[in-house]
């Protein structure tokens, strides 16, 4: 029988991961909309506008982080399910599993210990480089002098490499004309350190889950391998005819 530690650390890791899922979606799409269009600054008694997003823009390890979630919910949670429920309903029948059965329980056993170290690169990517851009500030003086205007004439604020952990917050130190403009950046730079901070959640709940998930591997193992010792002691003392060992 499968552990109930280890169904709590499926559903827990499944549940954290639609979180962290929910969040990066919800800012993907914004960032494709809203935030590439321009947004007005106000600035030594004029209005400027600025492109919602730089020139050199890191977003792979955004990409990176929404993959670990991605993994984890299909592979470890509904994969995990699957496996789970076939294993347990084979060997009410069986003593051993086979086939189709044994391909997925094993498949997933081992994805368990490939997502948490793809889960822990994700969260070491994203925070190397968020790290590395930390503490910059927009140049006022060289946004304003960008002569932006809407797509298809966006000029984007060229100077530094930005990640959106970075970019969003330095925007809001800007005197921003509209104050629905602000209030949307900050919804959308909580949501951004929101995803940025549950990958540790996440890296603890997907190590924990694959530790469970082998541990229950060696203990259903071993019962197996008790459950064959008998039958084949209890096999010998009916062939040799005596009740005792």
């Amino acid at each position: 029988m499968t552990s109930l530690p280890l169904y709590g650390a499926i559903a827990l890791q499944f549940i954290d991961t639609v979180v962290e899922l929910a969040f990066i979606v919800n800012f993907v799409g914004w960032n494709h909309s809203r935030a590439g269009k321009e947004f007005f600054v106000s600035y030594q008694g004029s209005e400027f506008s600025l492109n919602g997003k730089p020139l050199n823009y890191l977003v792979d390890q955004g990409h990176t982080a929404n993959g670990a979630a991605g993994t984890s919910i299909v592979v470890i949670g509904v994969g995990g399910a699957l496996a789970l429920y076939l294993r347990r309903r084979q060997l009410k029948h069986n003593n051993e599993l086979r086939g189709f059965t044994k391909f997925l329980y094993n498949f997933w056993l081992y994805m368990t210990a490939i997502t948490a170290v793809f889960t822990i690169a994700a969260f070491v990517y994203l925070f190397v480089v968020t790290y590395q851009h930390a503490g910059q500030h927009i140049d006022l003086g060289i946004a304003s002098q960008l002569n932006n205007q809407p797509y298809p004439g966006n000029v984007p604020y060229p100077k530094n490499t930005w990640t959106p952990q970075n970019w969003f917050p330095a925007m809001l130190e800007l005197d921003l004309v509209s104050a629905h403009d602000r209030s949307d950046i900050k919804f959308h730079v909580a949501l951004i350190k929101g995803w940025q901070w549950n990958l540790i959640p996440m890296v603890i709940l997907s190590i924990i889950t694959a530790v469970l998930a082998f541990i229950d591997k060696k203990r259903h193992d071993q019962g197996i391998n008790r459950s064959n010792g008998a039958s084949r002691l209890e096999a010998a003392r009916k062939k040799s005819g005596s009740p005792y060992s």
